[in-house]
């Protein structure tokens, strides 16, 4: 079955839903300057990202029709920056980008212009493997797979020291609800391919491990 445009890869291997459609409400909301933190120091802070949100756009994910997963852990002082939500309603032809349903994107960034995303779709997600990969057990998503690297199909356990270093095309594999069938899947991504700095103007990977990825990961938590 082939699938929208807009259902995109993680550097060609993670694919996942972003946007709305024709018939679809789309929100894209950027956070009020009030909103974000003073300066601090940058060491990694745990904090409720659903605090950081503002009632406008608390809102337009709490409308949509697939349960919101957000990260209570961010590395180096990153700030939510943007949040958009895409609902596809029971009426919405099932074309063009509301092919997946409804679906959210919350861009994270931090002063180095190094984004994280935290994606959600309702489905039509395909994929295929990276260079190197790992597994991790989390609370929401049970087993979720973290890769980076090129598109090689290799597959390879990462060494110690690529875990504590920056990589390229990291990100973890799109997930259902543990224990939920069927189930919206997510995904975190760090934003350093060409759509991500097209669309959002985010910058190379100057910070982001996969131990921190990892961490991210494993802290996600449903949206009350």
């Amino acid at each position: 079955m082939s699938h929208s445009p807009i259902v995109l890869a993680l550097q060609s291997v993670i694919f996942l839903g972003l946007f709305g459609c024709a018939q679809a409400r789309v929100e894209s909301l950027p956070v009020a300057e009030e909103t974000r933190s003073p300066a601090a120091s940058p060491v990694a802070t745990e904090v409720a990202s659903a605090d950081r949100l503002t009632p406008e756009q608390k809102s337009s994910l709490q409308a949509l029709d697939i349960p919101v997963v957000v990260p209570r852990y961010l590395p180096d002082v990153f700030e939510i920056s943007e949040v958009k939500a895409n609902l596809c309603g029971p009426d919405a032809p099932q074309r063009g980008n509301c092919r997946e349903g409804s679906s959210y994107t919350l861009v994270y960034r931090n002063a180095q212009n190094t984004c994280l995303l935290v994606n959600g779709v309702s489905g039509g997600v395909g994929g295929g493997s990276s260079e190197f990969e790992f597994q991790t057990p989390t609370e929401v998503l049970g087993e979720v797979t973290i890769l980076f690297g090129p598109p090689t199909g290799e597959n390879q356990a990462p060494s110690a020291d690529q875990l504590t270093t920056p990589q390229t095309s990291l990100g973890s594999f799109p997930a259902p609800l543990s224990g939920r069938s069927p189930s919206p899947l997510y995904n975190v991504v760090v934003g350093d391919g060409e759509y991500y700095r097209e669309t959002y103007g985010c910058g190379e990977n100057a910070s982001v491990t996969p131990q921190e990825l990892e961490k991210v990961v494993q802290s996600l938590v449903v949206l009350e």
